[in-house]
C-alpha cells in the first residue's frame, strides 16, 4: 500500500470513528433523555443498572479473552482504564492521565470527552443535567472487574461545567 493510500484509509477510518462516536452519543443521550422524561427516578434507576452491566459483561469479557488475572486498583488502571492503547470498551477515544494511584484509590483526569460536545450541541445535558452520574455507573461495572471493593464518584464533570472529569475510586467496606 502506498503512503497516499494508507493516510487516505487512516483518514477514512478517523472520519468514521468520529461519525460513529457522534451518532451514538446523540442516541444514546437522546435515549436517556427520553427515559428521565418520562420516568423520573425510576428511569435513572434502570439506566444507572443497564450501564452497569453492559460495562462490566464488556470488562469481564475483554478481561478473559486477554487472560487479564491481576486484580486490584493498579489492574483497573493499568487495563480498565490505560493512558494509551486500552483494550476495554472505548476508553480509547478520551484523552485521559492518572492523576492518582495507590492500592485503595484511584483518581483518572479525563481531559477530553469526545461525546460532551454532542450532547451539550443537542441539549441534552440541559435536559438531564445528571447524564454524566448516569453513565458513569458504567465505571463501577469496569471496577467491579478488577477491584470489588473501590467505589467510583465523578467528582469533576465537563457537562458540568468543569474544565475536566476526575473519576474517584476509593475502596468501600463492603462490594456489590
Amino acid at each position: 500500500m502506498t503512503l497516499a493510500k494508507n493516510k487516505t484509509q487512516i483518514e477514512y477510518l478517523q472520519n468514521l470513528l468520529n461519525s460513529t462516536m457522534e451518532m451514538w452519543a446523540a442516541m444514546v443521550g437522546g435515549i436517556i433523555a427520553e427515559v428521565v422524561e418520562k420516568y423520573g427516578d425510576e428511569g435513572r434507576k434502570i439506566i444507572k443498572k443497564a450501564v452497569y452491566e453492559a460495562c462490566k459483561w464488556e470488562t469481564e469479557k475483554t478481561v478473559k479473552e486477554l487472560g487479564i488475572t491481576e486484580k486490584g486498583t493498579k489492574a483497573l488502571a493499568k487495563y480498565g482504564y490505560p493512558a494509551k492503547g486500552s483494550r476495554v470498551g472505548d476508553v480509547g477515544v478520551y484523552d485521559l492521565e492518572h492523576a492518582k494511584l495507590d492500592d485503595k484509590n484511584f483518581d483518572l483526569k479525563v481531559n477530553y470527552c469526545p461525546y460532551a460536545k454532542t450532547w451539550k450541541a443537542l441539549g441534552i445535558v440541559d435536559r438531564v443535567p445528571d447524564l454524566c452520574d448516569l453513565l458513569t455507573e458504567g465505571d463501577n461495572g469496569v471496577s467491579v472487574v478488577f477491584a470489588p471493593k473501590l467505589r467510583m464518584t465523578l467528582t469533576k464533570c465537563v457537562t458540568k461545567g468543569d474544565p475536566y472529569c476526575i473519576y474517584s475510586w476509593k475502596e468501600v467496606k463492603q462490594s456489590r
